[in-house]
């Protein structure tokens, strides 16, 4: 478990008591894996789920172009794993070849400096992009915007609607926020089904949502969370712990909640993608569910609503695995002191 270092203050209800473990009880596993922090040895082993290539990161998303015959060297002394570390850390291996591993460095030096590109190295300069875009099977239109969050939290931000060329008519619209992740969609050649494209993205852990025009009108609705319930001072996790986690994490990806994660990316849509397994492009391809307008988040642009399946604060820290943890110290006030953990 790990420590988030995240202090604040909680009054539980003077009417229900708060219980020292509020998991339910687990279920014993039969397989093992040698514990660290945890008492007990029960601890269920997880399949991990891919993550990229770095040179798939570098050429998808940034652009990095190679050839046999580049002589770019870096300029200065930075290492290809210091530079990796700034832009793109996750992602596993770093590329093999002396030549490769020299280009890209180069390629790193300049982007995290913002120095102008080799165009030996860079595609966005050569004018393959705009034929890649132009014979694709995606349309892209930039539309400025608000996301309304579940709880009704409103931010100002440019989206980018992504449409299929061949099924003009489709409700579906795939949104995107990040420049980079509809860069990757037309150098992947992503359709022409927008939930294969969608699918593309989760599968590499990019934030991505697939939204349906819905004449609804967003309500403000605060979640009081504790995540996994409250743990007493000096609790020493056990590795049944673990496994209660696992279960209620997974009870909860089984309904709608499965969808919205994959959708999220990054470390939640990584274990959403572990939960679920090889349904996942199955529950990516369909779509909103009927409960969107009621408990998703909505993005509001000049031609309307659009809707999708989402997550509160409550619901990611249940699939992170937070608890919130005495520390111990209370104030003359009879308040309850605690910092947010996880595992």
């Amino acid at each position: 478990m790990s420590l988030d270092g995240v202090t604040e203050n909680d009054i539980p209800p003077a009417d229900h008591p708060v219980p020292s473990n509020s998991l339910p009880d687990p279920q014993p596993s039969a397989s093992a894996h040698p514990a660290s922090v945890f008492t007990g040895d029960n601890i269920p082993e997880v399949q991990a789920a891919p993550t990229m290539h770095l040179q798939d990161v570098l050429e998808m998303c940034y652009g990095f172009t190679y050839s046999v015959s580049s002589v770019v060297a870096p300029q200065t002394n930075a290492t290809l794993g210091s530079l990796t570390v700034k832009i793109c850390e996750g992602a596993s291996f770093l590329p093999s070849g002396t030549s490769l591993r020299m280009a890209a460095t180069a390629f790193l030096e300049k982007l995290t400096t913002a120095q102008p590109l080799d165009p030996s190295l860079c595609d966005i300069l050569d004018g393959s992009l705009v034929e890649q875009y132009t014979s694709g099977h995606l349309t892209v239109r930039q539309r400025a915007g608000h996301h309304i969050a579940v709880d009704g939290t409103k931010t100002d931000k440019m989206f980018y609607l992504i449409t299929s060329r061949a099924a003009t008519n489709s409700p579906l619209v795939v949104f995107l926020d990040d420049p980079l992740s509809v860069l990757y969609l037309i150098r992947a050649q992503s359709g022409p089904e927008l939930s294969k494209a969608a699918g593309e993205l989760v599968r590499r852990g990019i934030p991505v949502s697939t939204r349906v025009l819905l004449n609804a009108i967003p309500t403000s609705a605060y979640t009081a969370s504790c995540g996994l319930g409250f743990l007493p001072f000096n609790y020493r996790p056990h590795s049944s712990d673990y496994v209660a986690y696992l279960q209620r994490r997974d009870d909860l990806l089984r309904r709608n909640y499965g969808r919205a994660a994959l959708l999220k990316g990054g470390i939640i849509g990584r274990l959403a993608r572990e939960s679920l397994g090889d349904r996942v492009d199955f529950l990516v391809a369909l779509g909103p569910s009927d409960d969107a307008a009621r408990f998703g988040s909505c993005i509001e642009i000049e031609d309307g609503r659009y809707w999708d399946d989402d997550l509160d604060c409550a619901d990611e820290e249940i699939i992170c695995g937070v608890y919130k943890l005495s520390t111990g110290n209370y104030l003359p006030i009879p308040r309850r002191r605690s910092m947010l953990i996880h595992f």
